[in-house]
């Protein structure tokens, strides 16, 4: 009783702390799991603000069991300026599945292209990898890292 009332008091801690936070970008989580073999999923966002508004989706399937590719674009409509696209391109495993543990671990890399700028010598002027960690610490609790 004492751990659940601990647990609720934190929580709305966390949203009241929280609340006057602002991010000039969107918050990006992933966790150490792939989507289920031969099967996909899309995620979407749309973004406004007060100079503009933002809108991309990220489709994401695993045609192998353990390797999940995804190919992503967004764009972004400033109120003054140019229109700009972006494209991204990634792959992500799954290094140690979860099981009978409460760990499960991962990875991830990928590449991204603003498609209005110059293309110099590479088709990709943003390169990145993540190592990925989720921690199940109960069946109804899930922290990535």
């Amino acid at each position: 009783m004492i751990g659940n009332r601990l647990a609720s008091l934190l929580t709305v801690m966390v949203f009241v702390l929280a609340a006057p936070v602002q991010a000039a970008q969107p918050l990006v989580t992933d966790d150490a799991a792939v989507v289920a073999p031969k099967t996909c999923q899309l995620e979407a966002w749309t973004r406004s603000a007060h100079d503009g508004r933002a809108y991309g989706a990220q489709p994401a399937c695993n045609f192998t069991g353990n390797l999940e590719l995804t190919v992503g674009g967004a764009r972004a409509k400033p109120d003054d300026g140019e229109t700009s696209s972006v494209v991204q391109l990634q792959a992500k495993t799954v290094l140690s599945p979860l099981g009978e543990g409460v760990w499960s671990l991962g990875m991830l890399a990928g590449g991204g292209r603003d498609t209005g700028a110059p293309h110099g010598s590479s088709a990709f002027q943003l390169y990145y990898a993540k190592g990925l960690a989720s921690w199940y610490p109960r069946s109804d609790l899930e922290i990535d890292l």
